[in-house]
């Protein structure tokens, strides 16, 4: 929907034969409705047990539980309620031990055991139990392996007591620990602002070993959520104690240079000692704009390949458009031979760091969209088109267009079969939910579009 088309007016023809008329602001709304509908009816098709009665009982505790956080006013994650729903309904055993060891560290070990394979070609499942079990039996923790051996006594226990009900579907994606705790107690969850937090220092024996345990997120959590006040979100790490990780990590290849490993520790400090930490250890840095015509107009003449459409709207400082992956990579590379620095495409968790710098807010401004036109430009401030970098305003360390302008390629790979690569930011196509920090979308690598264009990551001498 372009922003000269907003009071335009569409008509949907319903089945009954009666037509639905919506402008184009409400007709988004509505299929975004209807494809989350969609989503929600196909996941309860693969878990809820086939039976009139059980089909019944679900769909009334979902109602329910809809209707009292309307009633409080609550911001609603669809899925996730649907799957406490269905925890309680079919494994309330299961969501009892979550709610009594910590929310979100059983929750995200539960998605880590979902995750698990043998081989490359074997697909993950809670069912694999030879393989959860190996890896239980050699984890480090004794109380770790303990809780774990019991959670996998419960899991198992709903797979053969309850008539086809798919646990995997559940524990296919991790879940914050505040969103988590609000959908299970469905009450809202005060956050407590860091200034209002106490300084603490860890004590627990096995503090350094969890966090820096090799390849093990849910580990890195454990380590701070074994002292109460952290694992209930009162707690920032006491300054001495982070200095003496931010010594230790410089020497751990794998963690000096991990971004996922960086924003677990972003979750206990200030923001402010983040950015420090960053600047002292981190390995990476952002380039501040994305890539502009200019730049990569360059690129095309020294290597003689065709230069992109610009859609009539300019080049110069204007980011680059219809440029696939595979274009992004190739410049990255002539860039990287001709300056002699390593430039690359970042990881989306890479992105992610570069983008929020450890807030935990829907824009790395904050969560009011009203703020949002300051920062980006989207579908109802960008008149449909693209506008040159650097016109917004940037976020804490001076990264602009981090929202909207152009979605940004990624590294990664969105699906495990690895077809599609992963887009970060939105564009000025996008409507302000799609611009959020978390949000993801994708495309396949070798496509282009006009609302498409990327920022490299630079490794640091």
């Amino acid at each position: 929907p372009y922003p000269f088309f907003q009071n335009a007016i569409l008509t949907y023809r319903l089945e009954d034969g009666s037509c639905l008329v919506k402008t184009i602001d409400e007709a988004t709304e509505f299929k975004q409705e209807q494809k989350m509908s969609d989503r929600l009816l196909d996941f309860f098709a693969k878990t809820i047990p086939p039976k009139p009665r059980k089909i019944k009982r679900t769909a009334m505790l979902f109602s329910t539980k809809l209707k009292i956080y309307r009633e409080l006013d609550l911001s609603i994650d669809y899925m996730l309620l649907a799957k406490i729903t269905l925890l309680e309904l079919f494994a309330p055993k299961l969501l009892r031990f979550i709610q009594n060891n910590g929310y979100r560290r059983m929750f995200d070990r539960l998605v880590d055991f979902r995750n698990m394979k043998a081989d490359e070609t074997r697909e993950g499942s809670l069912a694999n139990s030879l393989i959860i079990d190996k890896w239980i039996e050699e984890y480090h923790d004794e109380k770790a392996r303990e809780r774990y051996t019991k959670m996998m006594q419960i899991v198992k226990e709903s797979y053969t007591t309850r008539l086809v009900f798919e646990l995997d579907y559940i524990f296919d994606t991790a879940v914050e620990r505040d969103v988590l705790k609000q959908n299970i107690e469905l009450k809202a969850i005060g956050v407590i602002s860091k200034e209002d937090k106490v300084e603490v220092s860890i004590l627990s024996a096995t503090f350094r070993e969890k966090l820096f345990l090799e390849d093990d997120e849910t580990s890195w959590r454990d380590a701070f959520e074994d002292e109460e006040l952290f694992a209930e979100g009162k707690a920032l790490l006491e300054e001495s104690q982070l200095e003496a990780i931010k010594n230790e990590v410089k020497t751990k290849k794998g963690f000096y240079d991990n971004a996922k490993w960086f924003l677990v520790i972003a979750e206990y400090i200030t923001q402010e000692q983040f950015i420090k930490i960053l600047d002292e250890i981190y390995p990476y840095t952002m380039n501040p704009y994305q890539t502009t015509f200019e730049e990569y107009d360059k690129y095309c003449e020294a290597t003689g390949i065709e230069k992109p459409n610009d859609e009539g709207w300019g080049r110069g400082k204007r980011p680059v458009i219809n440029v696939n992956w595979e274009d992004a990579k190739a410049y990255a590379n002539w860039l990287s031979e001709t300056t002699k620095e390593k430039y690359r495409l970042p990881t989306e968790d890479e992105w992610y760091l570069a983008c929020n710098v450890g807030a935990k807010t829907a824009w790395h401004f904050g969560d009011d969209e009203k703020e949002l036109k300051k920062y980006a430009w989207y579908d109802k401030n960008a008149n449909g088109k693209t506008h040159p970098v650097g016109e917004k305003k940037p976020n804490v360390l001076g990264l602009y267009d981090m929202h909207g302008n152009v979605w940004e390629w990624c590294e990664d790979w969105y699906d495990e079969k690895e077809e599609k690569k992963v887009l970060r930011g939105g564009s000025w196509f996008s409507f302000a939910s799609f611009t959020r920090s978390t949000n993801r979308s994708w495309l396949y690598p070798s496509n282009r579009n006009s609302s498409i264009g990327f920022r490299l990551l630079r490794t640091l001498p």
